[in-house]
């Protein structure tokens, strides 16, 4: 008797689970290859990832998400790769205002760019990459509540 109520309770949570993201989720809403605007507005998607834009969301299918980004910071890097103007944006996001700090590094580890900025909750940072020399980069965001990294490509033309 014990064992039969164990096993429909672990039927219930599960079927339950399966509800949840059911409801998250409709595999039959993805849309492969339909063109997005490519402005960064994130949106915490009901999955727990941060999705570039309500249409980036949809077209993955998401039946709901939340405006703003999932985890604790985030940003993006536009364009990338360089193109041949050097003009690059960094358009950080942190969940909590104060301080971002941006490094940016090459693939040796030099420091390239750093710099602090307080009492910002969004920080939308233009930067001339003409005069950094071809190759990889990294780009560090961080803020007392964590960091996130990403690369950028700075072609030869």
């Amino acid at each position: 008797m014990i064992r039969t109520l164990q096993l429909c309770g672990l039927f219930l949570l599960l079927s339950f689970s399966g509800r949840i993201s059911a409801q998250c989720i409709d595999s039959l809403a993805v849309q492969y290859g339909f063109a997005c605007d490519p402005r960064f507005e994130p949106v915490c998607g009901c999955n727990g990832y941060t999705y570039r834009n309500d249409c980036f969301a949809r077209n993955n299918g998401l039946l709901t998400w939340s405006q703003g980004i999932c985890d604790y910071i985030d940003f993006d890097i536009n364009p990338n790769p360089v193109q041949n103007d050097g003009q690059v944006i960094i358009d950080a996001i942190v969940r909590n205002p104060g301080m971002i700090t941006i490094e940016i590094f090459d693939h040796y580890g030099r420091q390239f760019y750093v710099n602090t900025y307080y009492l910002v909750d969004r920080l939308r940072l233009n930067l001339d990459f003409r005069a950094y020399p071809n190759g990889l980069y990294c780009v560090i965001v961080r803020n007392t509540d964590g960091f996130r990294a990403k690369k950028i490509v700075r072609p030869e033309y």
